[in-house]
Parts: C-alpha cells; structure tokens; sequence
C-alpha cells in the first residue's frame, strides 16, 4: 500500500494500491528478474500497454521488493480476472518458478493468431529451444 511515508502491507479490508512481490532466499533475485522481465518486454512492445513497476523497500519487509500498481481491479475496486502463465500451463500453484520463458514463448504461438501467419517466426527463430515439435 502507497502511504505518505512509503510502501507498508496493505490493513486486512483495504484495498491495496500494489501487488508486491517479495524477497526469497530460495530465488534470491526473483526481483530484479521479474523487474528486468518487465523492462525488457515493455521496450520489445511499446504500443501494448504495460505494468507500472518499480523496486523498493516496503515497511517491515527485509529487502527490495518488487511493486507491481494494481491491475487487476478497476477504479471502483471490482476486481478484473487475469491468468498467470503457471494457470495456462496447467501446473499446481506449487510450481509456479518451475517453467521457462520458452515453455511461455510456445504457449503464446501455439494460441494466438499470428502464429498461422507466421509474423512472429523471424523474432523467435534464432532460438532453437523455441521450435515447435512440427517445425523440428
């Protein structure tokens, strides 16, 4: 939660303002990842619209944490439903860190239009983990 005086965990019935992500020892940097993830496809899509996101301390929380503004709700606080690539994937909440970008990559083009059209194949090609079994 945004306050006067920085970020502080948001009060049990209020609405908060921000999503944190926060330090873990078993990912030690999980933040600067996902902030850097986040960077680096904003600058890669710059018509779409992207998170506002920033790096910072919140109040009693050890370490930087990464501070998502809310997406997921409207002005009036309804919340607006979203799936994260572990719900796509089909994976248990537990195995949330246990994918990769390339598992995503070929998720988006087996799903998505432009994939018949081949519009996004130049980009993706020169990796070749990204291949699909047809294309291998």
């Amino acid at each position: 939660m945004l306050s006067a005086n920085g970020f502080r965990p948001a009060a049990a019935g209020e609405l908060s303002t921000h999503i944190a992500k926060l330090p873990s020892p078993d990912l030690p940097e999980l933040v600067e990842l996902e902030y850097l993830t986040t960077a680096a496809a904003t600058a890669l899509l710059p018509d779409d619209v992207a998170v506002e996101l920033e790096i910072a301390e919140v109040e009693n929380v050890h370490g930087p944490c990464l501070l998502v503004r809310r997406f997921d709700r409207t002005p009036s606080g309804d919340k607006v439903h979203f799936e994260e690539f572990n719900q796509l994937l089909d994976r248990p909440a537990d195995a949330k860190y246990e994918g990769s970008y390339g598992e995503m990559a070929m998720f988006i083009l087996r799903h998505q239009p432009y994939h018949r059209d081949r519009r996004c194949r130049p980009a993706l090609s020169a990796n070749p983990g990204l291949h699909s079994s047809r294309e291998q």
